[in-house]
This record gives C-alpha cells, structure tokens and sequence, in this order.
C-alpha cells in the first residue's frame, strides 16, 4: 500500500525535526563556548598602553619628535625605568622619574640657596636637545613654568654671561621625549615599577635667596638659614607626574570625538583631582590643574548629553521598527496567503477514483490542488482549511469558444492545516 502523510504524522515531523534542530543549536554552542574558552587561555602579548611603565633595552635612544630622522636628547641605559604617556607612529611618548638632560637658555633660569638647582623665572621655556635655536634643535613637547626646578649639568660657553649662554640642565620629571616601541619593554610588574619610579623621583630643594645671584656667585647661606622655603615653591614631583598623566588621558579622550562616551573622561578628572589635593592652591600647577579640569568635565557633560540623546533616538527608532512589524504581521493576518502560503483556502472534492479532484475554496477564489508525489492523502483534509505552497501546473486562464474557463492547478509540496474540519 502506498504510503500516506496524515495531520498525526506531519505534527510528528515537525516534533521530530524541532528535537533536531535542538540538539544540532546545543552542539553548535557547545563548540563555539569551547573555541572561545581556548581562545582565553591562549596566552596574549601584554600592551603597552598610556600609564604603563617600560624599561629601556640596550641602545635605546630619547629624541625630540617621533621620528628616526629626530634629534638624540639622551642615550639611556638598559633597563632605564620610563612612564609611557601616549603612542604614536611606533613611537611612545615617554618621562623619566629624573628627567632628561636638556639646553635651557640662561637668561630663563635663576640660581637657588641649593648648590646645583636651578629655578626657571618665566613660564613656557623650551627644552632643548643642542644648545642652540635652529631647526636641528627642535624643542621637547613639554615646557618649563616659573618656579620649576631643574639640576645643573653645564654650560656651553662659560665665557659668556650667564644670562647670554646656553645651560644643560637635568629637566624636570614630567618632561616628555619620544622613543622607538622597538627599543622598550613592559616592565614585568608593573605596581613594583610604580614604587620604583616614586622612589627615584629626582627630589630638589629650593632655599631661596634674598637677591638671586649672577653663575659665579656663591649662594646666599646666610639668607637661607633665615627663611623658609615658600609655600608655593613646595610642590611635590608626583604632582608633576599627575598632571601630565592627566592630560594624556584627556587627549586621548578627546581624539575619540563624537565617540567619546561619559566614562572615557573619569579616569582623566581623577588625575586632576589628585594633584589639586597635593599642591597649595596659589600654585601654578594647581592653576593648570583646574583649567584642565575643568575642560575635562566639560567634555565629560557635553558626551554624557550625546549620549542620552542617542540613547533616546535609539529607543524611538526600535519603538517605531516595533510598531512597523506589528502592523506588518497584523496585515498579513488578514490577507489570503497571510505572507507565506502560495494558496489558501477550505478542502472540497469532486468526481470519484480516477476522476476525483480536489479544490481550495476561500471566498470568490478557487484554486484546484493536487500532490503527485503521494506525499499527502488529500481525502484526510477535506473540510480542513489549508495554506499550501508547491509548483504551479497550470495558469487560470479565462474561457473561449473552445475551451472552458479553468482554474489555476497547484502540486502541494507542503501544506500547513490552519483550521479545522467544518464537519465534512
């Protein structure tokens, strides 16, 4: 006997498939979460990012801009300890806890009450890798502010005043050069690299003197077991340290642009904040400190704003996706085919045998369905109300002197039951 597919047997099938599809979506996630689990375990390279600590290989060079073509400040020894502020072209933007050996123009700089510190008497100084102002001497990023202090190191032409001559000094810690990423190594832990870096913070002492001498002057010890350092002058090098980590992380906050979200300017407010807390507040670093605060939390408030606006946008977009579909499957719900059958309609039957044919009544439409396939004994569904998809046999076409009207002639491939039996 010739095989037939009942209602039974198709709600086995899909029961039967559904019980598949399951086990092959369970196997498929079972792989995904073990290729993910190795991909975790797979050891990664460490990054070097803004506020990690590097040491020097052998031969790393510091130079004054981001290029191999840029001018040496300084060769450093290997393992040198180096703050990382920022990365560019396979360069790092980098501070040493004691500075770099710069040329500073005398005329900026003031002896102290301390035998070999100096103290910078004007704000914006350039820091220079020869002692000259050409081309080849393009000045660090970084600049010295009044009441820095700096450590003596030499003099270009001591035949010269002092005011008219050149001076190497060691500059201040949060001076920025540039180095190869290929001549540095992440520091392997980096809270020890920490300690080390405040440890070794070049720590100067600033007695200051009643009439600032002239380079061969001896300095004025009288004077200084007489007053105090002021207040102003005592600023911590961590301060230092703060503030130029700070406005790394704020540069690199703002080169984000319109991506830029809330939190990506916390950790730069943070910094801010912190060195206010550790300097008096008539100091020019605590003046810098603010202003770049206060810059920090405006960017912070206009991103916070951008993003509870695209937050809002967002919502009203899927509300109005959400809506669309709804109206969408409402639609098809009322029309004929409901979006996915190619006919529709109430089993009926005529002739008998060989001569028996089967139709799809659903209003003024008819359409005549057969299955060649055997697949389905259409005798099961008479009286059911069908959805169907399959090939079409025959086009409708219209009646001629010749020829009857005929309906179109659809062979069933699937066929979904949509309502039951009106009782035959």
């Amino acid at each position: 006997m010739e095989a037939r597919t009942t209602p039974a047997a198709i709600d086995n099938t899909t029961h039967m498939a559904s019980n598949r599809m399951g086990r092959i979506s369970t196997a498929v996630l079972t792989l995904g979460l073990g290729l993910a689990a190795a991909a975790m375990a797979a050891p990664q390279e460490p990054e070097i990012v803004a506020g990690s600590y590097v040491r020097a290989k052998d031969g790393a060079v510091v130079r004054n801009f981001r290029d191999e073509k840029g001018k040496a400040v300084t060769s450093l020894d290997a393992g040198t300890l180096l703050l990382v502020h920022t990365e560019s072209r396979n360069y790092y933007e980098v501070s040493a806890p004691t500075g770099f050996p710069v040329w500073v123009f005398g005329k900026y700089l003031t002896e102290t009450g301390t035998e070999g510190v100096l103290k910078v008497i004007g704000n914006g100084v350039r820091m220079r890798p020869l002692p000259e102002s050409s081309v080849d001497s393009y000045p660090l990023s970084t600049k010295l502010n009044r009441d820095d202090l700096v450590q003596y190191i030499d003099r270009a032409d001591s035949n010269l005043s002092f005011e008219s001559d050149w001076v190497q000094v060691w500059s201040v810690p949060h001076a920025h050069g540039w180095v190869s990423s290929t001549d540095v190594d992440l520091a392997g832990d980096q809270g020890v690299a920490g300690k080390e870096w405040t440890d070794s913070l070049r720590g100067l002492v600033d007695v200051p003197v009643k009439v600032a001498p002239v380079a061969a002057a001896e300095p004025d010890n009288e004077a200084a077991t007489d007053q105090d350092p002021p207040a102003a002058a005592k600023i911590p090098e961590e301060a230092y340290r703060s503030l130029a980590y700070g406005k790394t992380l704020l540069e690199g906050a703002m080169k984000k642009g319109k991506d830029a979200v809330e939190a990506d300017f916390d950790s730069a407010i943070r910094a801010f904040n912190t060195v206010l807390a550790m300097v008096p507040e008539t100091s020019i670093v605590a003046t810098e400190a603010n202003s770049k605060l206060m810059e920090a939390k405006a960017f912070q408030t206009s991103a916070a704003t951008r993003e509870t606006l695209a937050a809002v946008e967002s919502r009203q977009a899927e509300l109005v996706k959400e809506w669309a579909e709804e109206k969408r499957r409402e639609a098809l719900k009322k029309t004929e085919l409901m979006g996915r059958f190619m006919g529709r309609g109430w089993v009926r039957k005529t002739g008998r045998g060989d001569d028996a044919r089967y139709f799809l009544y659903w209003d003024d439409t008819v359409q005549e369905i057969s299955c060649e396939s055997g697949r389905y004994d259409l005798d099961m569904f008479l009286g059911y109300e069908l959805g169907v998809r399959g090939m079409i046999l025959r086009a409708a076409s219209m009646a001629t002197d010749d020829m009857p009207a005929e309906v179109s002639l659809l062979d069933v491939s699937r066929l979904e039951v949509i309502s039951g039996s009106t009782g035959k």
